[in-house]
């Protein structure tokens, strides 16, 4: 087998993984959990705990066709989190080894998850509430004056109600 081949790379690329992830504190964990257990832990990777539930849920964000290939080679795609574990870690670990652009796009998504999780889920303002904020305080929100080149309506009844709306309100 040549060196060049797909093979060959992909051996090294699993090879050189493998030792990383052994020396930076991966472990598949023995069956030590009672059987039946509802949600088994697999590995360990320097505490980050994998269970069988994080490995179908990873499978579920994948394509139909590669859903089917993960779930016929399971051992193999759990070697793949676990080698995707021991990566992540050590860029966390590195400080991203000094990759700016890839620290900035992690530090983006991070906050954008946490916003949407711990912010935007916990906001609950409905129509009234918004009518009633901008009837008590009108000072935030008037004065403000946006120009618009063209808005679409539905029907045409709803432009010409929207254009005589306009004439009544617009000054000129």
């Amino acid at each position: 087998m040549a060196a060049g081949t797909p093979h060959m790379r992909w051996l090294v690329r699993s090879g050189a993984a493998l030792m990383l992830a052994l020396s930076l504190g991966a472990a598949r964990v023995p069956a030590t959990e009672p059987k039946g257990a509802a949600d088994p832990l697999l590995a360990r990777v320097n505490g980050h705990a994998l269970h069988l539930s994080d490995v179908y849920a990873s499978i579920e964000t994948l394509s139909l066709g590669d859903q089917i290939d993960a779930r016929d080679q399971l051992d193999t795609y759990i070697e793949a989190l676990i080698n995707e574990e021991v990566i992540f870690q050590w860029a966390l670990r590195t400080d991203f080894d000094g990759d700016d652009e890839l620290r900035r796009e992690v530090k983006e998504l991070v906050v954008r998850h946490l916003i949407d999780t711990h912010v935007h889920s916990r906001l609950d303002v409905s129509e009234a509430d918004a009518r009633a904020l901008y009837e008590q305080h009108p000072s935030l929100v008037r004065g403000e004056h946006v120009r618009v080149r063209r808005i679409l309506l539905p029907t045409r009844a709803r432009c010409e109600q929207a254009t005589r709306c306009r004439s009544l309100t617009d000054p000129r």
